[in-house]
């Protein structure tokens, strides 16, 4: 089957078409091409913010401190109930407080996330303490993990909440669109506290629900107790009783605020949509009679900030409406007309049916577009499907270099990166096909399988029985990294042969090496210091110094800060450089803190430090120092796979 692709392919609605073309259309015959109609959506459905039964990671709840609670352990992810040994209550409420929400990094976001729902032993409270559970819920509500956030207050017994508890409780209900519980919660704690939020919730919900009179005299009490502060709310308030046509005021960023906007039908401000945080932005992308313009705005900006899965922003890239002309054009229409509204071009023209050459040009320039805004890794997430629908074939070779690291950046997204594909439970000894004949362990039976080819590097019959478990199962993520990783073998293979009497491949070769090491795929040569002189040899001619040296700096301190060799001549290019160079760094006090976490093995210390020198900018706009502080000490204290993800997230969104 070594024919040029020419005709045309599409992504199969059930996966089974990009697992069976899995196999080198070069190396294996027998496997043939199934064509379909333009492709379905195959993303699960949203996931719905509503808190479910949490599983409570804590056994006892009375022999325990009560702030210890968290809803995922070790086994589920979480990191362990040695997080916090030798941390110092103050120190602890102190950089807990510290935590950038609003960060523009996914990996970041994740981290913070992980740690404010683990289940770890905490240092004991004084009576000066801060509420550790006050301050772990009220961040995971700023970072918009309003499922997280309800399956914590779950756990905590209802003896144990506190007023502030309840108040950012109703916030989350209001940024969900729950008005319903939020607005009965908002009746049932005006009656128990004189809180102007409850008292603001109140008029809103009177207002919405049609007691307009009830609402006019809540205003007007309001325009008695309330302060200057307070001025946006009061006038949303009068659009709503039509009192005034509109306001003009700079208007805070919060859930009441939103309510009232959405309630109104006004423009959502454009300092909200540029520099909102994760909630904020969360909720205007799944507010459903927000314009979808506004929506996808605020959906790409969550995404990057790790506040929306990127199945979620699929479906909203999936709402815009475009015409037949605009598909058969969408290269060229996306370099005049970039932004959101270009990406969903994108998005949406990579699906229909078409040749493999025409696919491969539109995820390129769909990539290159994601580069422009650092968000590469959410918008890649989005084209999953079609990332993976690519036929491995040296007639779309061009693309290869691009396939891999998109690949690498979908297997690094929080959906997949902490996927064992083998956790040691599947036996060599077991005949697994047996269990095919039955209907209730044919899923387990193909599991089986699946594992034992790719322990004996049999991909033919990997990907056999991983096409058959994905018509059963087409979203589990386990299957779906299974397909991922194999995937990126075969391309990689394509370029390992094609490397050895070619030395364009070659070169494709040598600038995915340290993205490879730091992802830490396998590859047939492992890292050598040798390398980065190659990776800097093989950087493009027109490629001025400075951007080298950039380039080069970043690169070369995160790989030895992972334990990779650079050498004496690796280190002596970047002497090319200035002497001397300005970069933005954590205070001393945070360098400090964070280096003395690692070397003392305080594996909790050690993470809110590093979170909090990256900054809300995140790991992506970090300089050579404080890159590699973080990772360094990540890796210090154990955390070596949430350093790659981290480094990842930076060379990737920087166009390594």
């Amino acid at each position: 089957m070594n024919a040029s692709l020419s005709r045309s392919v599409v992504v199969c609605g059930s996966l089974l078409l990009i697992a069976a073309m899995g196999v080198n259309s070069w190396a294996q015959e027998g496997v043939k091409d199934i064509l379909t109609d333009d492709l379905e959506m195959t993303l699960p459905p949203p996931v719905v913010d509503g808190a479910v039964e949490p599983v409570i990671a804590i056994d006892t709840l009375d022999s325990i401190n009560i702030e210890s609670i968290g809803i995922q352990d070790e086994v589920d992810g979480g990191f362990g109930p040695d997080l916090w040994n030798d941390t110092s209550r103050t120190e602890l409420e102190s950089l807990l407080s510290l935590l950038p929400t609003s960060v523009q990094s996914s990996a970041s976001h994740n981290l913070m996330k992980r740690l404010l729902i683990s289940s770890s032993p905490v240092p004991i409270k004084t009576k000066d303490s801060k509420n550790l559970l006050e301050i772990r819920l009220q961040k995971l509500a700023d970072l918009g993990e309003f499922s997280h956030f309800g399956n914590l207050l779950s756990a905590i017994p209802e003896s144990s909440r506190t007023k502030t508890m309840r108040k950012i409780q109703g916030e989350v209900f209001f940024m969900q669109r729950d008005l319903e519980s939020a607005c009965s919660m908002a009746s049932t704690e005006v009656q128990e506290t004189s809180t102007p939020f409850w008292q603001k919730a109140l008029c809103i919900c009177q207002a919405i629900s049609g007691n307009l009179d009830e609402a006019l005299f809540s205003l007007n009490l309001l325009r008695e107790l309330l302060g200057a502060k307070d001025v946006g709310f009061l006038e949303l308030m009068s659009v709503l009783l039509g009192q005034m046509p509109t306001t003009t005021l700079t208007l805070e960023a919060s859930a009441l605020n939103l309510v009232l906007l959405i309630e109104n039908g006004l423009a959502m401000p454009d300092q909200w949509l540029s520099e909102g945080g994760p909630a904020i932005q969360r909720s205007i992308a799944l507010t459903e009679t927000v314009p979808l313009m506004t929506r996808l705005t605020a959906g790409e900006r969550a995404a990057q900030m790790g506040a929306l899965e990127p199945s979620e922003l699929a479906i909203i890239y999936q709402k815009i409406v475009f015409e037949d002309n605009e598909f058969e054009n969408a290269n060229e229409i996306v370099v005049e007309k970039k932004g959101p509204w270009g990406r969903a071009l994108l998005h949406q023209a990579s699906r229909k049916k078409q040749l493999p050459q025409h696919r491969a040009k539109l995820l390129l320039e769909s990539w290159k577009n994601s580069l422009e805004i650092s968000n590469v890794i959410a918008i890649a997430s989005t084209n999953m499907e079609a990332w993976l629908s690519l036929p491995v074939h040296h007639d779309i070779a061009f693309a290869a270099p691009t396939v891999i690291r998109a690949l690498v950046a979908i297997n690094s997204s929080n959906k997949f990166r902490n996927i064992q594909l083998d956790d040691g439970r599947i036996a060599d000894e077991i005949n697994y096909q047996q269990l095919l004949n039955n209907p209730q362990t044919v899923r387990e039976g193909l599991s089986g399988l699946l594992v034992q080819a790719v322990r004996r590097g049999d991909k033919p019959a990997a990907l056999q029985a991983l096409a058959q478990a994905i018509v059963i199962d087409p979203h589990d993520p386990w299957l779906l990294k299974h397909l991922i990783a194999l995937r990126l073998q075969l391309w990689l293979e394509l370029l390992t042969e094609g490397a050895e009497t070619d030395k364009e491949y070659d070169d494709w070769l040598i600038s995915l090496r340290p993205i490879l090491s730091i992802a830490d795929i396998e590859t047939p040569i492992a890292w050598q210091a040798a390398m980065a002189e190659h990776w800097w040899d093989n950087l493009p001619t027109e490629m001025d110094l400075g951007t080298r040296l950039a380039q080069a700096s970043d690169l070369f301190v995160a790989l030895h800060a992972l334990g990779y060799s650079i050498g004496t001549s690796g280190w002596g290019l970047l002497r090319q450089g200035p002497v001397i160079q300005e970069e933005q760094v954590p205070n001393v006090g945070i360098r400090f803190g964070m280096n003395d976490a690692s070397r003392s093995k305080r594996v909790g210390d050690t993470l809110l430090f590093t979170l909090i020198a990256l900054g809300e900018m995140g790991i992506s706009d970090a300089g050579p120092v404080a890159l590699g502080s973080a990772l360094r000490n990540l890796h210090r204290v154990g955390l070596t796979s949430e350093a790659r993800v981290l480094a990842l997230e930076s060379f990737l969104h920087n166009g390594l």
